[in-house]
């Protein structure tokens, strides 16, 4: 049975929450791309202000397996 992954919401004022310290941001199992090669998907950060390490993972339409890394720097906000 699909389990669905864990977001938080953040429609609480800030000083009722609690600090989000998740070391996996996101997961996106059905992230599909269109017909030019291209998906999107956006996130809440954590509160840590680090880089984050993005890993994408696919399978091709001819059932070839392709995996890339990239880091996406942290916003200096």
């Amino acid at each position: 049975k699909p389990v669905e992954f864990y977001a938080p919401t953040y429609d609480t004022p800030q000083t009722e929450r609690k600090r989000d310290l998740r070391t996996t941001i996101a997961w996106e199992p059905s992230l599909r791309s269109d017909t030019t090669g291209k998906a999107s998907m956006s996130f809440w950060s954590a509160d840590r202000r680090h880089d984050y390490n993005v890993i994408v993972e696919g399978i091709t339409a001819e059932g070839e397996l392709c995996r890339t890394i990239y880091r996406l720097p942290a916003n200096e906000e």
